[in-house]
Order: structure tokens, then C-alpha cells, then sequence
């Protein structure tokens, strides 16, 4: 008989486990892709950024603009950071799914 509730518990737990590790795996999916999307405008920003200042006839930049250069790159670090930390989560969950012997339903 305690097996059985031993049993029964255990699948209760892997099953709560198991949706849990899949709507956490979604929503990392989701803030990476996200993140990848804000890395390409951060990309295509910085490209426009660099063409203007460094064509011939352009003024020398302003304080403001040099500043706001200065947050976009601060930002691009965060970016790189937040995309390292990201990476990290999903290998953790492919590990921990692995433990529960959970396969993912989710394309990395």
C-alpha cells in the first residue's frame, strides 16, 4: 500500500516537475528569441550609428550623441550578458529534464 502512494506521489511530482520544466523552457525560448531580435536592431542601430559618424562631411558629435553611443553600447554588453545567461538556463533545464527522464518538445 505505501508503495503504491510512494509510487503515485512520485508520478504526481514528476508530472507537476515535468509541466513546469516545459512552461519555464517556453517562456526562456521566448525571451531568447526576443533577445536575438533586440541584438539584430541593436546591430542594424549601431551600423547606421557608425556610417554617420564616420562619413567625411558629417559634424564632429555632439555630447548627447557621443552619450547616447555610450548607453547603446553599455546596453549591447547587457544584451550579451542576458543572451550568456540565457544559454546557461537552457542547459540547466536540458539537464534537469534529463534527470526526470523528460524529453523536450522544444527545438534549441
Amino acid at each position: 500500500m505505501e508503495t503504491t502512494y510512494t509510487t503515485n506521489l512520485g508520478d504526481a511530482i514528476s508530472a507537476s516537475l515535468t509541466r513546469i520544466i516545459y512552461e519555464l523552457d517556453m517562456k526562456v525560448v521566448a525571451a531568447k528569441l526576443s533577445q536575438d531580435e533586440l541584438a539584430r536592431e541593436l546591430d542594424r542601430l549601431d551600423e547606421e550609428l557608425r556610417v554617420f559618424l564616420d562619413s567625411p562631411d558629417s559634424q564632429p558629435p555632439s555630447l548627447k550623441l557621443d552619450s547616447l553611443a555610450q548607453q547603446m553600447l553599455a546596453g549591447r554588453k547587457k544584451l550579451a550578458t542576458a543572451c550568456t545567461l540565457i544559454k546557461l538556463s537552457l542547459d540547466r533545464i536540458g539537464r534537469i529534464e534529463r534527470m526526470l527522464g523528460v524529453s523536450s518538445k522544444i527545438n534549441r
